[in-house]
């Protein structure tokens, strides 16, 4: 036992979680944006396959549409925001120690659903213990990868995150096909098991970036840029956009599947979504160097805005899945160029603590989302549902519009 906490305490490192060369934009700094990506894709690899599990857990459980979508409502809510507290104590401690824990309480989360009856206790064991598990995950790797770049901040951003992207493209369809062959309970448990004990293995190869203080994060930094007009601005897109990206996750296979398109094509809709949204983390990490973050950031969301247009209108296979590619485009610009756009507005000081106040916003609309689909789906059917959300996803692209680039107001 001694042997393994050494493995992940700060007696292995030569000062706490000091990088062993803190050089930016080298060669430490490349090592760990990829174990970055590697962690992002086994979190979201779990997060995002929950449509995979819906139709039998809720068959199972007699559970109604909106109350699975309270369970991943509550997932995403609770590691969007409470990843305002999870980067504060990446920007003190580094992101080895919470990427450990993440991975644990993923594990026991979903090692937990599969031994549940009552979709309420979901809400417990899916909802609270995987929302945490990420949130202790998300913001920490992405602010703590962002920190060790100056010159190709957007490129390794746009590596990093688009391990959310390659996560859901295998991750969807392989639970869909277990699932399948198995049964939801017996792939949850081994899901669970296997995540994170990758988790845990991964955790001390992700290198504290030099620029991290050792100072007790200041919540005068989230006063200053909360008045900052910009930040509102983005503040307020991303109500929209915690809304419109988390629904297609969950609803967009089982309307596919009233259309008649097999279970396991169905679920392939959101592969492709993250097949998009990884090749656009890259090409938008590309774009955000030449032609600045708040560019890629308006074209994102315009994008996302175009996606449910195509679905307003499509009712055929081939349509969904150019709503599905065009949101995942979207998607993964979003993410890609959020970090860096807060970054060149706000410098790199307590960066953690400013991207987690950000994905806070988005977090409302995640916990609302969802459920609110399943509500609407219910008693509206899926054309009024989504043109809804069409609806939204315009408001948020409006608040986009006026954003203007300014020069930095933190060192």
């Amino acid at each position: 036992m001694r042997r393994l906490y050494n493995h992940f305490s700060v007696a292995r490192q030569p000062h706490a979680e000091d990088p062993l060369s803190p050089v930016v934009d080298g060669t430490a700094a490349w090592s760990t944006a990829r174990w970055s990506f590697l962690a992002l894709a086994l979190t979201f690899g779990v997060a995002y396959s929950f449509g995979a599990f819906v139709g039998p857990m809720a068959a199972d459980m007699n559970a109604s549409p909106d109350q699975m979508g309270w369970v991943f409502g509550i997932s995403t809510f609770l590691f969007l925001i409470l990843g305002v507290g999870t980067g504060q104590l990446c920007d003190r401690h580094g992101p080895r120690r919470l990427v450990a824990v993440g991975g644990l309480l993923i594990a026991a989360g979903l090692v937990l659903s599969a031994r549940v009856d009552d979709v309420r206790l979901l809400y417990l064991t899916y909802g609270v213990f995987v929302g945490v598990g990420v949130a202790c995950i998300y913001i920490p790797v992405i602010s703590n990868a962002g920190c060790w770049f100056d010159k190709h901040r957007s490129k390794a951003l746009g590596l990093t995150v688009t391990g959310v992207g390659i996560g859901t493209l295998i991750g969807a369809p392989a639970a869909a096909l277990a699932v399948q062959a198995f049964g939801w309970r017996p792939v949850a448990t081994a899901l669970g098991g296997m995540v994170g004990l990758l988790l845990l293995l991964i955790s001390p190869y992700l290198k504290r970036a030099p620029q991290h203080g050792v100072q007790r994060p200041n919540w005068d930094v989230l006063k200053q840029v909360a008045t900052h007009r910009q930040f509102v601005l983005i503040y307020l897109s991303g109500i929209g956009i915690g809304f419109t990206l988390y629904m297609p996750i969950v609803f967009l296979g089982p309307f596919a599947i009233g259309l008649g398109v097999p279970p396991v094509e169905a679920a392939t809709l959101v592969g492709a979504i993250g097949v998009a949204s990884a090749v656009s983390r890259l090409l938008f990490g590309g774009l955000g160097d030449r032609f600045g973050p708040m560019r890629a950031y308006q074209l994102s969301t315009a994008l996302v805005m175009a996606a449910y247009l195509v679905w307003v209108f499509g009712n055929s296979y081939s349509a969904l899945l150019c709503c599905a590619l065009v949101l995942g485009i979207g998607y993964g610009g979003i993410t890609a160029s959020t970090p860096a756009l807060l970054m060149s507005l706000f410098g790199r000081d307590r960066i953690g603590t400013v991207i987690g106040a950000m994905t806070s916003s988005s977090s409302f609309g995640s916990l609302v989302g969802c459920p609110l689909a399943g509500i609407l789906i219910q008693r509206q059917g899926f054309e009024v549902t989504v043109g809804v959300f069409a609806l939204i996803a315009a408001c948020g692209m409006a608040a986009v519009v006026s954003l203007q680039r300014t020069p930095s107001t933190t060192a």
